[in-house]
């Protein structure tokens, strides 16, 4: 995908699952993973994103790489990794 190409799916994957959504995001909360306080080797960043029918849990390292490019509807430039959704 080009720079200038707005997204037509986001794609998250986990070891035994995919689920494509639709970019319009209607609202994402960025924020820290309550685990990882007491488990240090969880990830510790958060994401919550709201779609239509949908709520995704995104658990990762720098997923505030992933909140410009979903708000504007454009491909991240570097995927964050190690993310799981719930």
């Amino acid at each position: 995908m080009n720079s200038s190409a707005a997204a037509i799916l986001i794609e998250f994957v986990t070891t035994n699952r995919i689920w494509d959504f639709h970019p319009a995001v209607e609202a994402f909360y960025l924020g820290s993973n309550p685990e990882h306080s007491s488990k240090k080797n969880l990830p510790p960043d958060l994401l919550a994103l709201t779609y239509d029918t949908s709520i995704v849990f995104l658990f990762g390292w720098r997923l505030e790489l992933m909140v410009g490019p979903l708000v504007s509807g454009r491909s991240p430039a570097s995927t964050p990794r190690n993310i799981s959704a719930r």
